[in-house]
């Protein structure tokens, strides 16, 4: 069995909308995810999307691989709540 490592919740840790395209760059043992965000300018009176970066994350490919589990497990999990019929009472 692996050992149980203790998780430290930092109240402060930033968070944002990145709403945007987002990217996965793989170099060596280390993953970098980029999220992005697009928001409108006014460049002489024209209105233009601008897209930003709001984010990089830094990982090892392991925990890479780890998260994609987790997503994987956590979207069946959604379309199987979406696929099966609502329970509850009878209506009279």
């Amino acid at each position: 069995m692996g050992e149980k490592k203790k998780q430290t919740i930092i109240d402060n840790a930033d968070e944002t909308l990145c709403l945007g395209r987002f990217n996965v760059g793989i170099e060596g043992p280390l993953a970098t995810l980029t999220f992005t965000h697009d928001r409108h300018v006014y460049v002489a009176g024209q209105a233009e999307i601008e897209t930003i970066v709001k984010a990089r994350i830094v990982t090892s490919t392991s925990n890479l691989i780890e998260l994609r589990d987790v997503i994987s497990n956590l979207l069946e999990q959604i379309a199987h709540a979406q696929s099966s019929p609502a329970k509850g009472g009878t209506l009279n």
